[in-house]
């Protein structure tokens, strides 16, 4: 499924509405919401801010947050503030999903995200000890 929704993601990333819509029409279906909210951080981390917006604010697409940690980890370098505060926030919950997101934070912080880097250090030592 990867190799069907990543393209789209490109796509969108790239500005083709087409390709949005398509996104927008997927995550309408429950079997495939999973695969559309990592196409939705390939377009966000290409710098669509559509996508962005629906991965910050994914309760209102019936988006799982572990979907959307997961996802996160397609940024990198580009990981834009708004997806570090979710992964912040979710991490000092102290959720199981608290490794996902400080992990996905560190990657972001070693492929040279400065802010990245800063909410690294800001991390309850506890989180840092798990990675």
């Amino acid at each position: 499924m990867r190799e069907t929704f990543d393209p789209i993601g490109e796509a969108t990333g790239d500005g083709n509405q087409a390709a949005f819509d398509a996104l927008l029409y997927a995550l309408k279906i429950r079997s495939l919401r999973g695969r559309t909210t990592h196409a939705l951080a390939v377009a966000a981390a290409k710098g669509h801010k559509p996508s962005l917006n629906i991965l910050i604010n994914y309760k209102d697409h019936d988006m799982l947050l572990s979907t959307t940690v997961g996802a996160s980890y397609k940024f990198k370098r580009s990981m834009p503030t708004e997806i570090i505060a979710l992964l912040t926030k979710t991490n000092l919950r102290r959720s199981a999903l608290s490794h996902m997101s400080a992990r996905a934070i560190q990657i972001a912080a070693q492929d040279g995200n400065r802010k990245a880097k800063l909410a690294l250090r800001e991390l309850p030592m506890q989180a840092k000890n798990m990675l």
